[in-house]
């Protein structure tokens, strides 16, 4: 477990990497001087740390595309500062990126049936045989045993079993963080997001995508770990609108590490039953998710 939770860890660093770079190609995109140089070089970076994540562990991937969003609004904050030929450079090098990471992996063995990472990332991450895993997720609140396959229909004689509803679930998350961004960007017209507000205003929601997409995919999705949840949190408090959303976040974050701690030092951290238990670090990350949320709902104009 201590193993596997370092390359998580590594994969973590990768995609605070490649969002710090997008954030300061953003800001750099965002400079009203006089030929103020587009910002190649940490654009750049940005995206290669982007697909040095995903090649890194599959579990990337559920935070690639709010970082890649960043990337995007880059060509968007140019546009719509009358740089179309740079925003038209920046947006080939974005679906360059794409075209990268879908390509057949060199760099990782995998299965025949599944040469791609993203194949790899959905027919078998949210796809075990278990329903529970180990992690803390909401099909613990069964009080199921972790072995039940997570295909078993949650009620007799019904189709939608946990692996069919975690995917609802997951999905639905997605397209409320969508909403919430196109409400946004709706209420505050295109041209506000080349103002120095407006750039803050994307890189919250591209973080905040990430956040939540990886905290969706480690707490909805049946058969996930205790370390699944490893990138949501230093993305969502790197997006956290206020210093108490970033608190709550943090204080989650913690609590959680406490919580992974335990399953591998059961024999010190199992004595406290807090700390130990998977239905109170589902509550604890539920809460920090619910409080981003709510601050982004509270932005809208």
């Amino acid at each position: 477990g201590s193993w596997f939770g370092q390359l998580d860890l590594f994969g973590a660093a990768l995609l605070v990497g490649s969002a710090a770079c997008a954030a300061r190609a953003l800001a750099g995109a965002a400079d009203e001087r006089p030929g103020a140089p587009v910002p190649v070089g940490t654009l750049t970076a940005a995206l290669v740390l982007g697909a040095a994540a995903l090649l890194e562990k599959q579990l990337t991937w559920f935070a690639w595309p709010g970082i890649l969003g960043l990337s995007l609004s880059v060509a968007l904050v140019l546009a719509r500062r009358q740089r179309i030929r740079q925003a038209r450079y920046v947006a080939v090098a974005c679906a360059g990126s794409v075209l990268l990471v879908l390509a057949p992996d060199l760099l990782l063995a995998h299965p025949p049936e599944s040469p791609l990472s993203v194949v790899l990332a959905w027919s078998r991450g949210p796809h075990h045989a278990d329903m529970l895993g180990n992690g803390p997720n909401l099909w613990a609140l069964l009080h199921r045993p972790a072995t039940d396959s997570s295909h078993q229909p949650l009620m007799l004689g019904g189709w939608l079993s946990p692996f069919a509803a975690g995917l609802c679930a997951f999905f639905a998350v997605q397209l409320v963080v969508l909403a919430l961004a196109v409400r946004q960007a709706l209420g505050r017209g295109l041209d506000a997001f080349a103002s120095e507000d407006g750039t803050r205003a994307l890189l919250r929601a591209g973080l905040s995508w990430a956040g939540l997409s990886s905290l969706a995919m480690g707490t909805l999705l049946a058969g996930s770990h205790e370390r699944y949840l490893a990138h949501a949190f230093p993305l969502l408090a790197l997006g956290a609108e206020g210093p108490r959303v970033r608190a709550v976040v943090l204080a989650a974050g913690a609590f959680y590490g406490l919580f992974v701690l335990s399953t591998i030092e059961w024999d010190v951290m199992g004595t406290w039953p807090l700390v130990a238990s998977r239905t109170a670090t589902l509550a604890v990350a539920l809460a920090a998710g619910a409080a981003v949320i709510a601050s982004e709902v509270r932005r809208l104009p």
